[in-house]
């Protein structure tokens, strides 16, 4: 579905955030990966601990 966006969807289309307020489709999409690598790093460094 991503795939199918425009440059100009990716930059127009808002979501609300309940924290963050307002962002766009792009903005979401980078912070989501952002988040997800994130947590990924913690998990692999708490193994590592464990």
């Amino acid at each position: 579905m991503i795939d199918e966006c425009s440059e100009i969807e990716l930059d127009t289309f808002i979501l609300p955030h309940p924290v963050m307020g307002d962002q766009t489709l792009r903005e979401i999409l980078y912070f989501t990966a952002y988040h997800v690598l994130h947590h990924d790093r913690q998990i692999l460094e708490n193994l590592k601990t464990s």
